[in-house]
Parts: C-alpha cells; sequence; structure tokens
C-alpha cells in the first residue's frame, strides 16, 4: 500500500473524527435550558413571514428585536418550518454551523500551516467551550463565526493561487453573507 495513500486515509479519519467530537460537544445537552429572553424572541420573530421578518430587523420600533442584518433570521425561519419549533430543532441550526466552524478551520489551517497543525486546529476549535456555548445558543453568533472561518479559509487558498476562480467565489459569497449575517463582519474582512 502506498504510504501517500495511507498518509491521507488517516488524515480523513483523524477528520471525520473531528466532525464527529465536534458534532457530539454541540449536540449534547442542547435541550438542558430553556428558552432565555433573546432566543425566546428569535422564534417569535423567526415565525413571521419573511417580509415581516425583514421590516421588523430595519425598524427601531420594536423593541424585541434588535436591528440587524436578516439572512440568519430568513435561513432560521426556512430552517424552522422544516423541523419545527423545538428547542432541539431551534439551537440545533446554530449548533449545526458550529460544526461547520470547525470544517472550515481545519480547510484554513491545512491550506497555511499543513495536516498536522489543520488537526490541532480543529481539535482545539471542536473542545473549545466558546465556540460550543455559541454553537448552543440560539443567536446568530455560531453562523457568523463559520462564515468568517470560511472567509479566511478562502484568502489563505487565494495566497497559494489567485489565479483560481473558485477560491475568490467562495470568498465573496462566505463575506458577503458574513455582513448579512453580523454588521461587524465587516470588520474582518477589511
Amino acid at each position: 500500500m502506498n504510504t501517500v495513500n495511507l498518509t491521507t486515509k488517516r488524515y480523513t479519519i483523524c477528520i471525520i473524527l473531528l466532525i464527529f467530537l465536534a458534532a457530539g460537544f454541540r449536540e449534547f445537552n442542547l435541550e438542558r435550558m430553556s428558552l432565555w429572553g433573546d432566543e425566546a424572541c428569535m422564534v417569535y420573530l423567526c415565525q413571521e413571514p419573511i417580509p415581516d421578518i425583514v421590516e421588523a430587523l430595519a425598524s427601531a420600533d420594536r423593541p424585541d428585536v434588535d436591528v440587524a442584518p436578516p439572512l440568519y433570521f430568513i435561513l432560521l425561519h426556512l430552517w424552522m418550518k422544516w423541523l419545527g419549533t423545538s428547542l432541539w430543532a431551534f439551537r440545533g441550526f446554530s449548533a449545526m454551523f458550529g460544526v461547520l466552524t470547525v470544517i472550515c478551520i481545519i480547510g484554513f489551517a491545512n491550506s497555511l500551516f499543513g495536516r498536522r497543525i489543520s488537526l490541532l486546529a480543529g481539535l482545539l476549535a471542536a473542545v473549545n467551550p466558546f465556540q460550543i456555548w455559541y454553537s448552543q445558543e440560539g443567536r446568530m453568533y455560531s453562523m457568523a463565526s463559520c462564515l468568517g472561518a470560511a472567509a479566511l479559509w478562502s484568502v489563505a487558498v487565494i495566497l497559494k493561487n489567485p489565479r483560481k476562480l473558485l477560491p475568490w467565489i467562495a470568498f465573496g459569497t462566505s463575506g458577503l453573507a458574513l455582513i448579512y449575517t453580523q454588521y461587524y463582519g465587516a470588520l474582518l474582512l477589511t
């Protein structure tokens, strides 16, 4: 058996194990606490029709709603239409983005530093208490973290080969989605 294939297989197995580890930490006790104030407002708001969600987010007249970009809220609205409004479904949306963040961090670190460092970075992201906390909270922070990591991963790939079009598209898409998720995302992109 070729040693390159064996190394690739081991690396792939390690990535899969890290993904399961990240998912396990994010799904463990996902429903342990009842909804807190901001989450309850999110559940209520995201059950409204999409135009009403966008209007509420753009208006300063509703004290129960943050003035915020609409992407997270629209996607959460669609997610809850599909999976329902249980605590697991509601917080599972953020948990999914928490796992995707770990994948993006692995890709980012691999692009810049190689496989060993990428596995270490993935492990640290998978068990990071702050990442786990925000992945279990029904707010946009986990999605913003994921999109920021995806944008940085795209930049790392662009630095290696600036003539490839796909990393530029990935950077533009993740960067724009980040800005439409969290206004402070623009700071990361500058």
